[in-house]
């Protein structure tokens, strides 16, 4: 992928590739992969109140990821008018029909 200097954001994921592909392009899939570590810091922090299993911190990460994609997806769909007529924001999936 290519950055779009104008728009600020890389370029969207031409029709051709895979729904896999579009929807981590519509749930910001590495903003997630960057904010796990900060999640991962609190349950550190736990472990030094209380032993912390390896299953917990498994459930950790599916639960964050699972709520940073849902609320984003969310705001997405609640926001797809807005997207469409910010110049910015135009060419995201939901605005732009994909």
């Amino acid at each position: 992928m290519t950055i779009d200097c104008r728009a600020g954001e890389r370029a969207r994921p031409s029709a051709g590739e895979s729904l896999l592909v579009r929807y981590a392009n519509l749930v910001k899939l590495p903003h997630t992969l960057f904010a796990l570590p900060f999640a991962l810091l609190g349950v550190l922090e736990a472990s030094f109140q209380r032993g912390v299993t390896w299953r917990q911190v498994g459930l950790v990460v599916i639960a964050f990821s699972a709520a940073r994609w849902v609320a984003m997806a969310f705001n997405r769909i609640v926001d797809r008018e807005f997207d469409a007529r910010n110049p910015r924001t135009q060419n995201r999936e939901l605005p732009a029909g994909r």
